[in-house]
């Protein structure tokens, strides 16, 4: 799997990411995370990472409006605080939820301690 991070400034760590992770021989979207460091929960940071996860909601459900696309984020930052895992993620990381579209994508949250919370876009076969 080839992976993909996208962060605004490489030099502040708590800055938010978005990242790509791509089939290695033919580069097709096996998916796409929107993290956040909550540890230090900043109100500019938490906006940033909201917007960010409402763009990426938007690329793969073009049909949601902004009302919808912010209750599924809602929803799915809420279940980041109530299913917390050990397992740091990575690449076969177990969903605690999951927002499924016919013909779309998967969508769900992953959150361990002490890591950032991830916002994870999976385009569903």
């Amino acid at each position: 799997m080839c992976c993909y991070r996208f962060k605004e400034d490489n030099e502040i760590w708590t800055l938010g990411s978005i990242t790509l992770y791509t089939a290695p021989n033919d580069g097709r979207i096996l998916e796409l995370t929107v993290d956040f460091d909550d540890h230090g929960l900043s109100e500019s940071l938490y906006r940033q990472f909201r917007e960010n996860s409402l763009c990426a909601l938007f690329a793969f459900y073009p049909e949601l409006d902004e009302e919808q696309a912010a209750q599924l984020f809602d929803r799915m930052y809420v279940a980041t605080d109530d299913i917390i895992t050990t397992t740091d993620y990575k690449d076969g990381a177990i969903p605690t939820e999951f927002y499924y579209q016919q013909g779309g994508a998967g969508v769900y949250p992953y959150f361990a301690y002490g890591e950032f919370i991830h916002i994870c876009i999976a385009p569903a076969a």
